[in-house]
């Protein structure tokens, strides 16, 4: 990560939200969105950071995702409601979909928001940690279009379906965990192709059932469900693959089957078709239960347990989830945010069309 080029964190975030704006995004959604964007490359994340700007901008310009769509109420009870995004940006949609539920938790202990007809919200990891920040424990999902290949089969039937965890602590770094229900995400893949990388034996199987070789290959094949992304877990059962594929049809019931969204198959992502996704978003205050500095130190004392274990050899330190992702986020905040060099190479292009300077070193 060192030897990446680096842009100040927000310098970036300002340079996405300008793009953005020129595409009649308003101010407030595309300051959302260039945060989610960047906070996953500063997390460590770049298969869903900044690289994702021009897909953002192809999909407003083929009017895939709507530039000016409002969130429209479709059921709201006082712990509970339901939203129609109508094709705007995810990443806008699902903050204020959180929001709603941490409003609705402060009332009732618990809020659950579920949003359909919504695009690509990057990290969920975000929107879990917006209920950290606010002393709830935040959980938030999202099915993706189909990538996934069931145990034993060999097209794609669900998505990488990621599921996203947050509690706080109080003098421990808190548990965050943000996880695809696949082996990798179909970001990684793209990432590969960028930087002319083979995927790694035991991601994926082609429509053949091998492991795939060319990025390209199998990205074109996916446009076409054939062949897809292992389960968590991987191939058959001997590892628990059957878990991972069991989690992202649990993601699809509760994102898509609950709330009337398409789910499965029916969510397809090609040049011609954005993403129609289903997100789910549970804020739950931990006042309802137990005072908070309560829940903290017991949380210190849980995460410091796992973080003293006695390491294997060769490794420097035991981890847990959340981790290395602050870490890396600190050193951003720091000493700037790292970006490929392919990306940077895009958003260096996208600026020059726009006339919008982004600097970097």
């Amino acid at each position: 990560m060192q030897d990446l080029p680096v842009v100040e964190r927000q310098h970036l975030t300002d340079f996405c939200q300008q793009v953005l704006q020129k595409f009649d995004i308003s101010r407030d959604s595309a300051r959302s969105t260039a945060e989610v964007l960047v906070s996953a490359d500063a997390r460590g994340v770049p298969s869903h950071g900044v690289s994702h700007l021009s897909r953002h901008i192809a999909d407003i310009q083929a009017s895939l995702t709507h530039a000016n769509a409002q969130m429209e109420c479709l059921s709201d009870l006082p712990a509970v409601a339901l939203y129609d995004a109508h094709f705007g940006l995810g990443a806008a949609s699902s903050q204020f979909a959180m929001q709603k539920a941490m409003d609705k938790a402060r009332q009732c202990g618990v809020g659950v928001i579920s949003v359909k007809n919504s695009c690509h919200h990057g990290i969920s990891a975000y929107y879990a940690m917006m209920a950290m920040q606010n002393n709830m424990i935040g959980l938030a999902l999202t099915n993706t279009a189909a990538l996934g290949v069931p145990t034993f089969g060999l097209e794609a039937r669900f998505g990488t379906n990621p599921i996203a965890f947050a509690a706080p602590s109080s003098t421990e770094i808190p548990f965050v965990l943000d996880m695809s229900t696949t082996v990798v995400t179909r970001g990684a893949i793209e990432i590969c192709h960028k930087t002319s990388q083979p995927i790694l034996e035991g991601w994926a199987v082609d429509k053949d059932g091998n492991s795939p070789q060319s990025p390209l290959e199998f990205l074109n094949d996916l446009l076409n469900l054939e062949g897809g992304l292992l389960p968590l877990g991987g191939e058959g059962v001997s590892h628990g693959g059957h878990k991972g594929y069991g989690l992202a049809v649990m993601v699809d019931i509760l994102c898509a089957v609950l709330s009337g969204g398409k789910f499965g198959i029916q969510v397809r992502d090609t040049k011609e078709t954005a993403a129609s996704v289903s997100h789910f978003f549970l804020a739950l205050n931990i006042e309802a239960f137990r005072p908070v500095n309560e829940f903290c130190r017991d949380m210190d004392l849980l995460l410091s347990t796992l973080k003293k274990t006695k390491p294997q050899k060769g490794v420097e330190k035991v981890i847990y989830a959340g981790l290395q992702a602050y870490e890396l986020e600190q050193q951003a905040n720091k000493n700037g945010v790292p970006v490929l060099p392919q990306v940077l190479n895009e958003l260096l292009q996208i600026g020059k069309n726009l006339n919008i300077t982004l600097n970097y070193s």
